[in-house]
């Protein structure tokens, strides 16, 4: 499987990646208008963290297809599809804005630390995994090949991560 087939494979249903895209923004809007002013109090932070989270993850994701599709394969901007490459990025982009506007303390938001290190394993596991997949070091011929791959890269650098903490 190439990462061509893997966006393909991504984009066969546009209805569903568009909904799931702007239910997002949709979601935090009514949860900011429900918690007013009490973004830090129990379930209205774990709310906010979750969708930070439901937010980021494809916004990262797109971000490093794009970096690659640039680079690697020197395609134009006009040719990227624009729910993989764009909506993301412009979903979490407004996502964050709406909750600044309305003053949420992202920092203090639960698992924002936790957040900050998974993107960062993030970008370093796609990174690495859409080398591995140019070079063809390994083939993978099945998206749930790919999948597993993936976990396993993100376990093993989450680990390096903890213990390379836990050493300071």
């Amino acid at each position: 499987m190439t990462i061509e087939d893997l966006l393909t494979y991504i984009t066969n249903d546009k209805t569903a990646l568009f909904l799931f895209f702007i239910l997002l923004p949709i979601l935090t809007i009514i949860i900011t208008a429900i918690s007013r002013g009490r973004s830090l109090e129990k379930p209205y932070s774990y709310l906010y963290s979750m969708l930070l989270f439901a937010v980021c993850i494809p916004g990262v994701l797109s971000i490093t297809l794009w970096i690659y599709s640039m680079f690697f394969e020197r395609k134009a901007l006009w040719q990227l599809p624009f729910f993989i490459y764009y909506l993301p990025v412009i979903i979490m982009v407004l996502c964050i804005y709406i909750l600044k506007k309305k003053r949420v303390s992202i920092r203090r938001l639960p698992w924002t630390g936790e957040l900050y290190e998974f993107l960062v394993l993030l970008i370093i596991t796609f990174a690495s995994l859409l080398i591995i997949m140019k070079l063809h070091i390994i083939s993978f011929n099945q998206p749930w090949q790919l999948g597993l791959f993936a976990l396993l890269c993100l376990s093993t650098l989450h680990l390096l991560w903890k213990r390379m903490a836990s050493l300071r």
